[in-house]
Protein backbone atom coordinates (compact mmCIF):
# COMPACT_ATOMS: atom_id res chain seq x y z
CA UNK A 1 0.00 0.00 0.00
CA UNK A 2 1.19 3.47 -0.79
CA UNK A 3 1.22 6.29 1.69
CA UNK A 4 0.26 9.87 1.01
CA UNK A 5 4.00 10.53 0.62
CA UNK A 6 4.13 7.81 -2.03
CA UNK A 7 1.16 9.39 -3.85
CA UNK A 8 3.01 12.70 -3.84
CA UNK A 9 6.11 10.97 -5.25
CA UNK A 10 4.09 9.48 -8.10
CA UNK A 11 2.57 12.92 -8.76
CA UNK A 12 5.96 14.64 -8.67
CA UNK A 13 7.47 12.12 -11.07
CA UNK A 14 4.56 12.48 -13.48
CA UNK A 15 4.67 16.26 -13.25
CA UNK A 16 8.42 16.38 -13.81
CA UNK A 17 8.09 14.20 -16.89
CA UNK A 18 5.08 15.88 -18.53
CA UNK A 19 6.29 19.41 -17.71
CA UNK A 20 9.11 18.86 -20.21
CA UNK A 21 6.56 18.69 -23.02
CA UNK A 22 4.21 21.26 -21.50
CA UNK A 23 1.22 18.91 -21.52
CA UNK A 24 0.46 18.97 -17.79
CA UNK A 25 -3.17 19.97 -18.34
CA UNK A 26 -3.71 17.13 -20.82
CA UNK A 27 -2.06 14.68 -18.42
CA UNK A 28 -4.31 15.92 -15.61
CA UNK A 29 -7.45 15.30 -17.65
CA UNK A 30 -6.21 11.84 -18.64
CA UNK A 31 -5.27 10.93 -15.07
CA UNK A 32 -8.58 12.19 -13.66
CA UNK A 33 -10.58 10.30 -16.27
CA UNK A 34 -8.80 7.00 -15.77
CA UNK A 35 -8.58 7.48 -12.01
CA UNK A 36 -12.36 7.88 -11.87
CA UNK A 37 -12.80 4.79 -14.05
CA UNK A 38 -10.47 2.70 -11.89
CA UNK A 39 -12.22 3.63 -8.66
CA UNK A 40 -15.73 4.02 -10.04
CA UNK A 41 -16.20 0.52 -11.40
CA UNK A 42 -16.44 -1.93 -8.53
CA UNK A 43 -15.48 -5.04 -10.50
CA UNK A 44 -12.50 -3.35 -12.16
CA UNK A 45 -11.33 -1.93 -8.83
CA UNK A 46 -11.71 -5.35 -7.19
CA UNK A 47 -9.71 -7.03 -9.96
CA UNK A 48 -6.86 -4.53 -9.61
CA UNK A 49 -6.74 -4.51 -5.80
CA UNK A 50 -7.50 -8.10 -4.85
CA UNK A 51 -4.48 -9.92 -3.41
CA UNK A 52 -5.86 -13.12 -4.97
CA UNK A 53 -5.46 -11.80 -8.51
CA UNK A 54 -1.96 -12.49 -9.90
CA UNK A 55 0.13 -9.53 -11.01
CA UNK A 56 0.15 -10.73 -14.62
CA UNK A 57 -3.65 -10.67 -14.71
CA UNK A 58 -3.71 -7.17 -13.17
CA UNK A 59 -1.22 -5.97 -15.80
CA UNK A 60 -3.35 -7.51 -18.54
CA UNK A 61 -6.48 -5.82 -17.17
CA UNK A 62 -4.64 -2.47 -17.11
CA UNK A 63 -3.46 -2.99 -20.70
CA UNK A 64 -7.09 -3.65 -21.70
CA UNK A 65 -8.27 -0.51 -19.89
CA UNK A 66 -5.56 1.55 -21.60
CA UNK A 67 -6.57 0.08 -24.97
CA UNK A 68 -10.16 1.18 -24.36
CA UNK A 69 -9.13 4.63 -23.11
CA UNK A 70 -5.87 5.60 -24.79
CA UNK A 71 -3.72 8.13 -22.94
CA UNK A 72 -0.25 9.58 -23.33
CA UNK A 73 2.65 7.19 -22.87
CA UNK A 74 3.78 8.79 -19.63
CA UNK A 75 0.33 8.56 -18.01
CA UNK A 76 -0.01 4.98 -19.22
CA UNK A 77 3.40 4.15 -17.72
CA UNK A 78 2.45 5.76 -14.40
CA UNK A 79 -0.76 3.75 -14.21
CA UNK A 80 1.12 0.59 -15.11
CA UNK A 81 3.62 1.29 -12.31
CA UNK A 82 0.80 1.93 -9.85
CA UNK A 83 -0.68 -1.47 -10.70
CA UNK A 84 2.71 -3.22 -10.57
CA UNK A 85 3.42 -1.69 -7.16
CA UNK A 86 -0.04 -2.68 -5.90
CA UNK A 87 -0.86 0.97 -5.15
CA UNK A 88 -4.14 1.26 -7.06
CA UNK A 89 -5.99 2.06 -3.82
CA UNK A 90 -4.03 5.32 -3.76
CA UNK A 91 -5.13 6.51 -7.20
CA UNK A 92 -7.40 9.22 -5.78
CA UNK A 93 -4.52 10.58 -3.68
CA UNK A 94 -2.22 10.47 -6.71
CA UNK A 95 -4.75 12.38 -8.82
CA UNK A 96 -5.23 14.95 -6.04
CA UNK A 97 -1.47 15.40 -5.55
CA UNK A 98 -0.91 15.77 -9.30
CA UNK A 99 -3.75 18.28 -9.58
CA UNK A 100 -2.17 20.31 -6.79
CA UNK A 101 1.18 20.28 -8.62
CA UNK A 102 -0.50 21.47 -11.82
CA UNK A 103 -2.25 24.25 -9.91
CA UNK A 104 1.09 25.24 -8.36
CA UNK A 105 2.66 25.39 -11.84
CA UNK A 106 -0.13 27.72 -12.95
CA UNK A 107 0.08 29.79 -9.74
CA UNK A 108 -3.48 28.92 -8.77
CA UNK A 109 -4.67 28.37 -5.21
CA UNK A 110 -7.89 26.82 -4.01
CA UNK A 111 -10.12 28.74 -1.66
CA UNK A 112 -13.26 27.70 0.11
CA UNK A 113 -15.72 30.37 1.13
CA UNK A 114 -18.55 29.67 3.52
CA UNK A 115 -21.55 31.93 3.88
CA UNK A 116 -24.86 31.68 5.74
CA UNK A 117 -26.82 31.93 2.47
CA UNK A 118 -25.91 31.19 -1.16
CA UNK A 119 -23.93 34.06 -2.69
CA UNK A 120 -24.64 35.49 -6.15
CA UNK A 121 -22.00 34.87 -8.82
CA UNK A 122 -20.88 38.51 -8.92
CA UNK A 123 -20.24 38.48 -5.14
CA UNK A 124 -18.17 35.30 -5.48
CA UNK A 125 -16.17 36.92 -8.28
CA UNK A 126 -15.52 40.00 -6.11
CA UNK A 127 -14.34 37.80 -3.23
CA UNK A 128 -12.19 35.84 -5.67
CA UNK A 129 -10.54 39.06 -6.84
CA UNK A 130 -9.92 40.20 -3.24
CA UNK A 131 -8.41 36.85 -2.29
CA UNK A 132 -6.25 36.89 -5.43
CA UNK A 133 -4.89 40.28 -4.41
CA UNK A 134 -4.24 39.09 -0.85
CA UNK A 135 -2.59 35.82 -1.91
CA UNK A 136 -0.77 37.04 -5.01
CA UNK A 137 -2.09 34.10 -7.03
CA UNK A 138 -5.12 33.26 -9.13
CA UNK A 139 -7.83 31.86 -6.87
CA UNK A 140 -10.38 29.15 -7.60
CA UNK A 141 -13.28 29.31 -5.16
CA UNK A 142 -15.48 26.54 -3.91
CA UNK A 143 -18.54 28.10 -2.25
CA UNK A 144 -20.28 26.45 0.71
CA UNK A 145 -23.35 27.35 2.69
CA UNK A 146 -23.49 26.97 6.48
CA UNK A 147 -26.35 28.75 8.25
CA UNK A 148 -24.52 28.30 11.59
CA UNK A 149 -22.18 31.21 10.79
CA UNK A 150 -25.28 33.51 10.89
CA UNK A 151 -23.82 36.06 8.44
CA UNK A 152 -20.60 37.30 6.89
CA UNK A 153 -18.18 34.85 5.30
CA UNK A 154 -15.35 32.54 6.25
CA UNK A 155 -12.65 32.18 3.61
CA UNK A 156 -10.06 29.43 3.73
CA UNK A 157 -7.13 29.88 1.35
CA UNK A 158 -4.67 27.03 1.72
CA UNK A 159 -4.09 26.74 5.47
CA UNK A 160 -4.99 30.39 6.17
CA UNK A 161 -8.50 31.17 7.42
CA UNK A 162 -10.12 34.60 7.22
CA UNK A 163 -13.14 34.48 9.55
CA UNK A 164 -15.51 37.40 9.07
CA UNK A 165 -18.55 35.53 10.29
CA UNK A 166 -21.15 36.97 12.66
CA UNK A 167 -20.86 33.80 14.77
CA UNK A 168 -17.11 34.40 15.29
CA UNK A 169 -17.68 38.07 16.09
CA UNK A 170 -20.34 37.15 18.68
CA UNK A 171 -18.00 34.54 20.20
CA UNK A 172 -15.27 37.22 20.62
CA UNK A 173 -17.75 39.57 22.29
CA UNK A 174 -18.94 36.76 24.57
CA UNK A 175 -15.33 35.92 25.53
CA UNK A 176 -14.58 39.54 26.33
CA UNK A 177 -17.73 39.84 28.45
CA UNK A 178 -16.88 36.69 30.38
CA UNK A 179 -13.29 37.83 30.95
CA UNK A 180 -14.43 41.27 32.08
CA UNK A 181 -12.57 43.14 29.31
CA UNK A 182 -14.11 46.35 28.07
CA UNK A 183 -15.80 46.24 24.70
CA UNK A 184 -14.16 49.54 23.68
Amino acid sequence: MASHASARRYARALCDEVAKSGDVDVALVELKTLGAALTGHADLHQALTSPGVPLGVKQSVMRDVLALQPVSKVVARLLTLVVENDDIDEIDDIVEAFEQRVMDLHHVVRAEITSAVPLPAEKIQAIEASLATASGARVVITPRVDPAILGGIVAKVGSRVYDGSVARHLARIRARLVSGDSLQ
